[in-house]
């Protein structure tokens, strides 16, 4: 096999094997895995890489394996989708690609695939819902939370969001951080962004705009209770100190948003 992807395939798989666990080279075929990889990057991978909005790399990874070799790995390694979001981190950054959030791993099983193999599904991110062209991607290395700032949205007064990381994403799709199952909202609405110690909220050329506090705005510096509203959901902003630890401690039950 010639060509960039044969190419790339081969630096992936040299990155796996100084990178990946002794326990899951028991159970997954190094070199499926370093093309599947190598397929997903594919698209963002240039040999001189730029910070051009091409050279971002997905940042949602779904995984196929067989339902013993799933069992076989969660036995020996619990976190495995942490383990694989990290690795997918140093290979991205290795390869000097942009992100602009955290890997997140999802494994999940498909009897036709044969033990020890694995099979990859992705899609790539759009320029326009990245924001790349106005706003700089995340560093391959924010991996952990983004700040000590104590922020949270509060949506429609039914439950709030802490904002953990550098980038929430707002919209209709089921792939966004803060999902608003409404028609008057786009699919990819807007963003909110951690920005010098700020948390900035930037529309992504949504189709009915973004307002704060009853003003239209394309990027704007949150404050402290300020009003935002997405078609007919108000969000609300909040960087409250005092209630921030418990309602982190709480967020887990709930995956990531808790009742108010």
């Amino acid at each position: 096999m010639n060509g960039p992807i044969a190419t790339l395939e081969r630096k992936v798989q040299t990155l796996l094997e100084q990178n990946l666990v002794a326990l899951l080279r028991r159970h997954l075929d190094i070199p499926i895995l370093a093309l599947e990889l190598a397929r997903t990057l594919q698209q963002s991978y240039i040999d001189t890489p730029t910070q051009a909005p091409s050279n971002i790399a997905p940042h949602r990874y779904t995984l196929l394996v067989h339902p013993q070799t799933l069992t076989k790995m969660k036995k020996e390694t619990p976190d495995l989708e942490s383990t694989l979001s990290t690795l997918i981190t140093r290979i991205v950054k290795t390869l000097e690609l942009a992100l602009i959030d955290t890997p997140t791993v999802i494994i999940t099983t498909d009897r036709t695939i044969a033990q020890g193999s694995v099979k990859i599904l992705t899609e790539s991110v759009e320029p326009t819902t990245a924001a790349t062209i106005q706003m700089t991607p995340l560093d391959a290395d924010a991996t952990g939370s983004a700040t000590n700032t104590m922020a949270y949205i509060i949506v429609n007064g039914d439950y709030y969001h802490p904002l953990r990381h550098q980038l929430t994403t707002i919209g209709r799709r089921l792939d966004n951080n803060i999902i608003i199952e409404n028609s008057d909202v786009s699919r990819s609405h807007a963003q909110i962004r951690l920005r010098t110690d700020k948390w900035v909220l930037f529309d992504t050329n949504s189709r009915l705009g973004t307002q704060i506090n009853n003003k239209p705005i394309k990027e704007q510096v949150l404050q402290n209770g300020d009003v935002i509203s997405i078609g007919s959901t108000t969000l609300i902003f909040v960087n409250d100190a005092i209630d921030h630890k418990h309602k982190t401690s709480e967020a887990s039950r709930y995956g990531g948003t808790v009742p108010v």
